[in-house]
């Protein structure tokens, strides 16, 4: 099914209580690194023009791969999943950036798309969701002649 962006956003935005917005915004009371609570408050409070819509069903499958990585990988942590998983959730399909921080994942743009080096497109990887390419090598011939100087 697909929904227009700005409802998605209506939804997103929906599941984060006033108890929880509260605490975005003071700084305190839940898990969350200061990346996802700087996603999660221009989430709630930004103000864009979203045109096109949102495959509902892709970003189903996309919460369903993310609870899977972070119950593999963030198990002691339950608390904190909510977080990540809005703001992979508003960063791929609402506002069509990229998953990580640029600092942590040194994604770059070229001609106005997105390439990152730590893109992995293999089993249980959510990097599929993610608008980023993955930077080809590339390939040089070897020099086998010197130029005559």
């Amino acid at each position: 099914m697909e929904v227009l962006r700005s409802e998605y956003l209506v939804m997103l935005r929906s599941r984060i209580s006033d108890d929880e917005r509260r605490e975005l915004k003071n700084g305190g009371g839940i898990l969350i690194s200061r990346y996802n609570r700087e996603t999660v408050l221009r989430m709630l409070h930004e103000n864009v023009s979203l045109t096109g819509t949102v495959d509902t069903e892709c970003a189903e499958e996309l919460e369903r791969a993310l609870e899977a990585y972070l119950g593999q990988y963030m198990a002691d942590q339950p608390e904190g999943h909510k977080w990540i998983i809005l703001c992979c959730l508003y960063l791929s399909q609402v506002v069509h950036e990229p998953l990580h921080p640029q600092q942590a994942a040194g994604w770059r743009i070229e001609n106005g798309r997105y390439y990152c080096n730590a893109r992995e497109d293999g089993p249980g990887s959510v990097c599929k969701w993610c608008l980023c390419e993955q930077v080809s090598e590339i390939k040089c011939e070897k020099i086998t002649e010197t130029p005559d100087r």
